[in-house]
């Protein structure tokens, strides 16, 4: 029972998700043009982290 009820519960999540996603689409452009800049510096910071980690492992060995 509680299954079933799991499964109504996420078609009707999807169902209301998708509507938000096309009543309010010009939010999901907004939002896009904020976290691609702000991944795109997390995830350089990381990989200037690992290069350097990688750099004192190497000068260590």
């Amino acid at each position: 029972m509680t299954t079933i009820f799991q499964i109504m519960i996420g078609i009707i999540l999807l169902a209301l998700g998708v509507y938000g996603i096309l009543v309010h689409w010009w939010a999901l452009v907004d939002l896009a043009s904020v976290v691609i800049p702000v991944c795109l510096v997390f995830f350089g910071v990381l990989s200037v982290l690992t290069g350097i980690s990688t750099i004192r492992e190497n000068r260590q060995e």
